[in-house]
């Protein structure tokens, strides 16, 4: 008949770990910047619309956008908040 054995794995002690704190209003260059992807100016290829089932400018090029969850108060932002949030 087998053994058994007993594994026992250590925990993290997270108190011990440094702070890391990623500020939501960052706006400096990094590698997370996508903004080289933006068209200028904004809105200059028109409205966006629906071509075959997909979202494309009105010369029919695709678009693609990025969402951002936001939920709870975060959905209802103060006006002055909103140059920095988009």
């Amino acid at each position: 008949m087998p053994q058994e054995v007993e594994i026992r794995r250590l925990m993290p002690d997270h108190d011990a770990w440094p702070e890391f704190v990623l500020p939501w209003d960052d706006n400096s260059p990094g590698p997370t910047d996508m903004s080289f992807l933006l068209q200028r100016p904004a809105g200059a290829k028109g409205f966006i619309t629906i071509v075959d089932g997909h979202l494309a400018t009105r010369d029919g090029e695709r678009w693609r956008i990025w969402g951002q969850n936001f939920c709870f108060n975060a959905a209802l932002l103060p006006m002055d908040m909103a140059p920095i949030v988009a």
